[in-house]
């Protein structure tokens, strides 16, 4: 994993001491290039990696899913706009 990447879960983990009850839930995304059903599997992928990193630092998520290209943040015209929508989003609920 890349020095910022682990930077970055680091930083989530510090977070979520300020929520012990919380449920975690981890939401990967993909651009909306290629098959629909190959960007489902990929998102939750990324998701699934996400959430085996954060367990080696003794955080575990309750949820982990992928949901393709649902609910883009950009447009997916660029390379820089598909590289935004290829994300896992961290949700707590309470």
């Amino acid at each position: 994993m890349l020095f910022q990447s682990a930077r970055d879960l680091d930083r989530v983990v510090q977070f979520l001491r300020a929520y012990p009850g919380a449920r975690l839930m981890l939401l990967g995304f993909s651009d909306g290039a290629g098959d629909p059903r190959a960007n489902v599997w990929l998102s939750k992928q990324r998701a699934q990696t996400i959430a085996r990193e954060l367990a080696t630092r003794g955080v575990r998520a309750a949820v982990v899913e992928g949901f393709g290209a649902a609910m883009p943040i950009a447009p997916n015209t660029t390379d820089a706009d598909r590289q935004r929508n290829r994300r896992v989003e961290v949700w707590l609920e309470p």
